[in-house]
């Protein structure tokens, strides 16, 4: 699809330049005009709207074979799907809690691995960083056990090679 995204004044443009190059590498800087943002990160240039599509504060989803949450807005449809090694829905409630990100949320991603920050991990993976809020996080209780179809928590899922359940998101954001 292609769209058109109306210049911004020659004046505009050049500061919006200046701006990102001037700024510090560890600094994601953004130049809003209109509905639009050029935004810097990792060295490259991104152009967005200027408000980021982010998911809303919590809902409920009901875990069955069957079951799809819409997302809302631009940011997909999640639906579990049978995969080896996944999440074990023994352990799991009937009703998971799905919200955005709040900060300090931590997952252990590998079976042997430590339980690494959510932060740390999106820096790894090179989640951008104003798409952070649209990552739908999946509950059980108190217990953050996957994050989209990105990570699962290790302490959730079944033995290697074991049958288990993943979240599976379709027309998900593009996010890295």
């Amino acid at each position: 699809m292609t769209r058109s995204v109306p210049p911004p004044s020659t004046a505009r443009l050049s500061e919006a330049l200046r701006q990102i190059i001037a700024a510090d590498a560890d600094h994601q800087p953004a130049v809003i005009w209109g509905g639009h943002a050029l935004r810097r990160y990792r060295n490259r240039l991104f152009l967005t709207p200027a408000s980021p599509p982010a998911l809303k504060e919590h809902c409920e989803w009901r875990l069955a074979d069957d079951s799809k949450l819409d997302l809302g807005g631009e940011l997909g449809v999640l639906h579990w799907s049978p995969q080896i090694g996944g999440l074990d829905a023994a352990r799991l409630p009937d009703t998971l809690m799905v919200r955005r990100r709040r900060g300090g949320e931590t997952l252990r991603a590998h079976r042997r691995g430590r339980t690494q920050s959510l932060q740390h991990l999106c820096q790894s993976l090179g989640v951008l960083p104003w798409m952070r809020d649209a990552l739908p996080l999946v509950y059980a209780g108190h217990d953050l056990i996957a994050v989209g179809d990105l990570w699962q928590d290790a302490r959730w899922c079944v033995a290697d090679g074991a049958p288990g359940f993943g979240c599976a998101w379709r027309a998900a954001p593009i996010l890295v």
